[in-house]
């Protein structure tokens, strides 16, 4: 519980200072006049930083993991007795219904990683009605859609086959074989 609370190990090891167990913390912290204080300072700043737990919260469980701590086992508080306890009135958690939805809400705001060759290699051929034409970018010349398209569909400008590697000559067209034609375009 205090790993949690403080944010550390169980044991620390160090060079200069030797191994530092947790539980020794408690002894330290007692040492100090204001135990409430001090045991302020040693909580993990990610747990109270932007009110996401109460200090009171905090308080009470650095109380009952002191009280675990103690070194005479007959004054450790039987777990029985500590589970009976009241539970500690937490905020309700977000109903996860409202938490798809910003996810969604979220999601559906990104627009396409990448633009779609076919898309508009499509409307090249079919326009599109004014008022879906108006939102989508401005249409790629057709030398780039065939040169993406062979990308995409893994034709590759290089000649493998040669021992240097190097560029086919002549256009691109003509040197690697065409790929399927899936919408009923053709290519000139």
């Amino acid at each position: 519980m205090l790993e949690v609370l403080t944010g550390r190990r169980a044991l620390e090891r160090d060079r200069t200072s030797g191994d530092r167990y947790l539980k020794d913390l408690v002894d330290e912290v007692e040492d100090c006049g204001s135990s409430a204080a001090a045991w302020r300072k040693q909580l993990d700043h990610r747990l109270t930083s932007g009110g996401a737990v109460e200090h009171s919260g905090c308080m009470q469980l650095v109380t009952l993991a002191c009280r675990c701590l103690e070194r005479k086992r007959k004054k450790r508080p039987a777990m029985t007795k500590e589970s009976s306890c009241p539970p500690i009135n937490l905020p309700p958690p977000l109903p996860q219904e409202c938490s798809v939805e910003a996810l969604s809400n979220q999601l559906s705001r990104l627009g396409p990683l990448e633009d779609s060759y076919l898309l508009t290699l499509l409307t090249h051929c079919h326009p599109l009605p004014p008022s879906l034409s108006s939102s989508l970018p401005p249409p790629l010349p057709p030398s780039l859609v065939h040169v993406r398209r062979m990308r995409v569909e893994g034709f590759s400008q290089y000649d493998l086959q040669s021992p240097a590697g190097s560029l086919k000559s002549g256009s691109l067209k003509s040197a690697s074989p065409q790929p399927p034609d899936l919408y009923g375009v053709t290519e000139k």
